[in-house]
């Protein structure tokens, strides 16, 4: 097998690497130690390859140095010290090696093993640049795209990624597209971003491959183009790219390019998720809780929101919020719920701030507190969740939490109404029905009235049938006040149910009969209705 013939020369070449470093040769020594950092025709072993990385350096080989810091930086075959790894970087830097001198400057740009000092870096960086080393390059255009260390000049970070990408960085090319993409120190060139990207990818880099899969997907410098975005997004997964991975699931999930298959898109998402794509990790929850491509698993649900909420994202907090306020994979925990709630509305999330607010004005895992719910339901409003409009303009016409203002709550039932909330529109009748907030018209009260309970709105129904049964906004109707008060009833209204009982205890719109009306007023008590138990004792009746 060609295979075994391979492990078979590396073997060898290991074997005789051994003999030759034995007598002192320091390349050889050199070689051995990368051997064993690999694997390569010996069993790998950090240990070993500390021990002949450091010969071959005290030999005066550079780049041992350089890999001898890189085993100190990760702690393998020593102990973690990056103390000791930037020495030996700076010794190998000192004596000529391009890639101590990026790492170096890493080191002062993210604080590891030093005192965090970007004029520093920048000064590592600008060597490694000057010196012709293109990772230098990229690094100091970044420096200088994002004014790190140095002043922000985008034109001399397109000069440094352009120079890079001249000879032969992949990584460049990418920076490169972004800012023709963006139109950052360049003017913006959605076709060459593109060239750039496809350039990048015949090099074998994932992330070029994903961005040109994004192009494709969303018509950016090239024509839309749904099966050739899956394509690339494919290559890009399968090059273990974790948005490639992602994305190819989305695709999957709405049949974007590839034959729908939710099977198949929870299989991407699971492989985004565990290679760290926390996004991937929340899909991957909604599919476990909506059964989608996938078992329903309320348990693995939550540990799929959890994984993305520890990185961040927003929705996986509102959505394991719920789990801890319905008990669902997990045991029921209102104030959890709102302590997610609460960490999904700060960044951003509306629907999260709305439940935030139904939670301080119910109680639930927090002190009531009307004000505090006002403050996040006008957050939600403003975030765009039509949801809150409605229960906005309940606080107002009610002044619950804030000065009450009819005219307010007319504005912003007037907003749910158009957003399609029967519940806001049911409220914007009453409005017009008693005049508050806006001049009294019961024939625009009996129309929002119809709206709303076309729509579903129980109260909506049986306000539509006593607008039948009075004559208030359309002609007197008892046969239509019936058939709406019945609705209503049919829809969970438990006062309906007992308007329903008046209309047969006094024979209005249906023969009269008291044991209807008493089997109404019955049903109506148990569920709480005052008036209808008022009926009953009238009556003589136990509830």
């Amino acid at each position: 097998m060609k295979g075994d013939r391979v492990e078979q020369r590396s073997e060898k070449a290991a074997h005789g690497w051994r003999r030759a470093a034995d007598e002192g040769e320091s390349k050889a020594a050199f070689n051995l130690a990368l051997c064993y950092k690999n694997g390569d025709g010996v069993e790998r072993s950090g240990a070993d390859a500390v021990k002949w990385f450091r010969r071959a350096a005290e030999a005066g080989e550079s780049k041992a140095l350089f890999f001898l810091g890189v085993c100190y930086k990760n702690g393998d075959g020593v102990d973690q010290n990056l103390e000791e790894a930037i020495k030996l970087w700076r010794r190998a830097a000192e004596a000529g090696d391009l890639d101590a001198l990026v790492c170096v400057g890493e080191c002062y740009e993210e604080g590891a093993g030093v005192e965090r000092n970007l004029e520093e870096a920048v000064g590592w960086y600008r060597r490694a640049a000057e010196a012709g080393d293109s990772t230098g390059m990229v690094f100091l255009g970044l420096c200088y795209e994002h004014g790190r260390g140095v002043r922000q000049n985008d034109e001399e970070a397109v000069r440094l990624y352009r120079h890079a990408a001249d000879v032969g960085d992949s990584q460049a090319l990418i920076y490169l597209a972004q800012c023709y993409r963006y139109g950052v120190g360049v003017e913006r060139n959605l076709e060459k971003a593109v060239e750039l990207y496809r350039r990048a990818a015949g090099m074998g880099e994932s992330t070029a491959m994903f961005l040109l899969g994004a192009s494709y997907y969303d018509g950016f410098g090239v024509e839309q183009n749904l099966e050739e975005a899956a394509i690339w997004y494919r290559r890009a997964a399968e090059a273990d790219n974790s948005m490639g991975m992602f994305n190819l699931g989305y695709c999957y999930a709405i049949g974007a390019g590839v034959e729908r298959s939710m099977k198949e898109a929870v299989k991407w998402y699971r492989r985004a998720a565990e290679a760290g794509e926390s996004t991937a990790a929340f899909y991957l929850g909604v599919c476990y809780e909506r059964g989608n491509g996938v078992e329903q698993n309320w348990e693995e649900a939550v540990k799929c929101y959890r994984q993305a909420v520890e990185t961040g994202v927003s929705s996986a907090a509102f959505f394991l919020g719920n789990c801890y306020f319905n008990g669902r994979g997990v045991a029921q925990d209102y104030a959890e719920a709102v302590k997610l709630f609460r960490q999904a509305a700060e960044a951003g999330h509306s629907d999260a701030a709305f439940t935030l607010g139904l939670c301080y004005e119910r109680g639930y895992g927090v002190e009531r507190n009307c004000e505090e719910a006002v403050k996040r339901y006008r957050q939600a409003v403003e975030g765009g969740n039509s949801d809150a409009l409605f229960f906005l303009g309940d606080c107002f016409f009610d002044g619950r939490g804030v000065a009450q203002d009819y005219a307010e709550a007319v504005k912003l039932f007037r907003q749910g109404s158009k957003a399609g909330d029967p519940k806001a529109t049911s409220l914007l009748a009453r409005s017009y029905q008693h005049g508050l907030g806006v001049e009294r018209d019961y024939a625009e009260a009996a129309r929002l009235y119809r709206q709303a309970a076309e729509a579903g709105d129980g109260y909506a129904m049986n306000n539509l049938g006593d607008c039948y049964e009075t004559g208030k906004g359309v002609e007197r109707n008892m046969e239509e006040a019936i058939a709406w008060y019945r609705r209503a009833a049919e829809a969970g209204l438990s006062f309906a149910l007992f308007s329903l009982g008046e209309c047969y205890e006094n024979g209005r719109g249906v023969e009269r009969n008291l044991e209807e009306a008493i089997k109404l007023y019955r049903q109506a008590a148990a569920e709480g209705e005052e008036e209808a138990k008022a009926a009953l004792e009238r009556l003589g009746e136990e509830l």
